[in-house]
């Protein structure tokens, strides 16, 4: 019987997580990597890798609050700057569904 792994996404420059948009990458001092991230509210932060590959950490904190205001899980979900083009573009109604 094979075991299934489960494929870890490559953390990229410019890819959101959540509120996080991913500035650089760094080492942590225990060696782990960590990324430098904006938060859609302008604050920085370095953040562990694991928290942005399990979801665990999607904001600094400002967004705690709004959470019920969001449209669907899907905001939470890494996604490339050409989708979020995408998803901006639906939101401002310039693309849809006809």
């Amino acid at each position: 019987m094979k075991l299934k792994t489960k494929a870890v996404q490559k953390i990229q420059i410019g890819h959101r997580y959540g509120h996080w948009v991913i500035i650089s990458e760094t080492q942590g001092s225990a060696g782990d990597t960590r990324y430098l991230c904006q938060c859609g509210c302008g604050n920085e932060k370095l953040v562990p890798a694991i928290t942005l590959r399990n979801g665990s950490s999607t904001s600094c904190g400002c967004q705690c609050g709004e959470r019920a205001l969001r449209i669907s899980d899907y905001e939470l979900q890494p996604t490339t700057p050409d989708i979020q083009e995408i998803y901006h573009l639906i939101s401002q109604g310039v693309a849809g569904a006809k």
